[in-house]
């Protein structure tokens, strides 16, 4: 399963003089994302950072990896390779809003469909990646049908 989606960056931090490593703050619709990449991530993704960064977009694309159950019996999250990240939660979120307005009262449902990935978090870890972005409905369906051993590779470029 491949999922892209379009980030608008939103803030970029650098720190550190010798070695540096960056902070990029994106969001798609009302879900953020956290990127911190060291100078090898940012090569490997093709990303230059310039005053004209900020506002442009990042195509973010996770591809799903099974990992192979024999392999790893007991799974631990810092077997994790640097570009891939976990599947934290997949959600649905239904609503349903009343709106009173006279003579009638109407109700409008609303259904968003989202998915929370990360790195593990282990200090000192580059790259480390905070992912949340809204799905569609086939998006979904295809992520809750995904195996438990399954790990989303990232992909990460700059248009």
């Amino acid at each position: 399963m491949k999922i892209e989606k379009k980030l608008h960056v939103n803030k970029i931090e650098i720190f550190g003089n010798g070695n540096p490593h960056y902070t990029i703050d994106t969001f798609c619709g009302k879900y953020h994302s956290m990127f911190m990449l060291d100078e090898n991530a940012m090569i490997r993704h093709g990303i230059q950072i310039d005053r004209k960064t900020v506002g442009k977009h990042i195509i973010l694309s996770l591809e799903s990896e099974e990992i192979d159950p024999e392999e790893y019996e007991f799974f631990s999250p810092y077997k994790v390779g640097e570009d891939e990240v976990l599947i934290e939660e997949i959600s649905k979120v239904e609503t349903i809003s009343r709106l009173n307005l006279y003579p009638s009262i109407t109700a409008q449902y609303n259904v968003e469909y989202y998915s929370r990935f990360s790195s593990p978090r282990k200090v000192g870890r580059l790259p480390f990646y905070e992912i949340e972005i809204p799905l569609t409905q086939k998006e979904y369906m295809e992520m809750k049908n995904l195996s438990t051993n399954t790990l989303m590779k990232v992909h990460l470029s700059q248009r």
